[in-house]
């Protein structure tokens, strides 16, 4: 087990090479529980990098997580394969992260499933609620943002300005100007599809799209309180 401030880390099976060289220190572990909360991760890294460290908002929105699973890897890379629990959902994952100096981003790439993780508390949006998804990921996280990501899969249901969708298929990328890609909805209130890109910068809105639309209730969306008794406005 290992043990700091207090508080019991990490407990299970571990094997460690190079343990007195950061730069090339290598982990294999098994892990029946690993333990952190935000603030004993940011005392963690501002100790093994000798200066402060800050974590992202994204990082500290999640508070505290268990892990059980298996990691392998260096410090700055490695490789995850197991489950994080948190107040904010489980969530399954089978792949890589990578991380800069003092957490200046974080790359991911792998694939996540879940079921109701509260999504909208992560990314601190108010009309986002829970999301179930099954999917293969790549992205980056910064000290502020997520800065670019890409998906590919399937989300059976999310919670949008208290309406649940359901059954949105996903293939596409999107970075802070720019999203690509094909999305389609098969939803009882809403069929959609599309496929194309937009881009934006301060001034403007630019997009190429060719959208299929064959059915919708905005009302029952939430979208609008007009047409509260037609079945489909199209």
């Amino acid at each position: 087990q290992v043990v700091f401030r207090g508080e019991q880390l990490f407990l299970g099976n571990l094997a460690v090479l190079h343990p007195t060289q950061l730069d090339s220190m290598y982990i294999q572990a098994q892990c029946s529980q690993l333990y952190c909360t935000d603030q004993l991760l940011q005392d963690l890294l501002t100790q093994l990098h000798l200066h402060k460290v800050k974590l992202p908002p994204i990082i500290s929105n999640i508070e505290h997580l268990h892990y059980t699973g298996d990691i392998k890897g260096q410090l700055d890379d490695f490789h995850l394969h197991g489950a994080f629990r948190s107040p904010l959902g489980i969530l399954q994952v089978n792949g890589t992260m990578q991380l800069a100096p003092s957490l200046q981003y974080l790359d991911f790439q792998g694939h996540l499933s879940t079921k109701n993780f509260k999504l909208g508390q992560l990314v601190g949006h108010d009309k986002l609620g829970a999301i179930s998804l099954e999917a293969y990921m790549e992205g980056r996280v910064d000290s502020t943002q997520l800065t670019h990501a890409k998906a590919k899969g399937d989300i059976t249901q999310l919670d949008y300005n208290g309406y649940t969708y359901h059954n949105i298929h996903l293939d596409g990328s999107w970075s802070i100007n720019e999203l690509s890609g094909h999305m389609s909805i098969q939803d009882k209130n809403v069929q959609l599809s599309i496929n194309g890109l937009t881009e934006w910068d301060k001034q403007d809105i630019r997009m190429d799209l060719d959208v299929n639309l064959d059915h919708i209730q905005p009302a029952a969306l939430h979208l609008t309180e007009q047409y509260p008794d037609r079945k489909s406005v199209v």
